[in-house]
C-alpha cells in the first residue's frame, strides 16, 4: 500500500543540510504537533538547531526517554551521570549552562 503512495518532499523552515544527529528530535515534535490537518495548515513550531526552544525539545524527549518504563537501564544511567556530576563538582562550582554550552557539537 505505501509503496503506492504519493508522497512529496516538503519545505520548513527548519530544514537543515546534511545534518542528520537531530533527526529524531524533529520527528517526534512532528509526531506531536501534527494533528491530521492539510500539510498547507500545519502549523509546526520548530526553528533551526541552535534555537533555545530546540535545546528544550532535546531536554524533554530526553528526559522522556531516560524515564519511561521501557527503559531497563535506567538506574545504571543515573548512576553514571551522577558520578560525571560528582567528578565536575570536585573540580570547583557547577555551571549547568557552561557544560551544555561547551558540549561537542556536531
Amino acid at each position: 500500500m505505501l509503496r503506492k503512495a504519493k508522497t512529496e518532499l516538503l519545505e520548513f523552515k527548519w530544514k537543515t543540510n546534511g545534518i542528520t544527529e537531530d533527526c529524531g528530535v524533529y520527528a517526534m515534535r512532528h509526531m506531536e504537533t501534527y494533528m491530521g490537518t492539510k500539510v498547507n495548515d500545519w502549523k509546526g513550531d520548530l526553528t533551526n538547531k541552535s534555537s533555545k526552544s530546540f535545546q528544550l525539545l532535546c531536554a524533554k524527549f530526553i528526559t522522556a526517554m531516560v524515564y519511561s518504563n521501557e527503559n531497563k537501564v535506567v538506574d545504571y544511567m543515573m548512576r553514571t551521570a551522577t558520578s560525571h556530576l560528582e567528578e565536575a563538582r570536585k573540580k570547583g562550582p557547577v555551571d549547568v549552562e557552561k557544560m551544555v554550552a561547551d558540549f561537542p557539537k556536531p
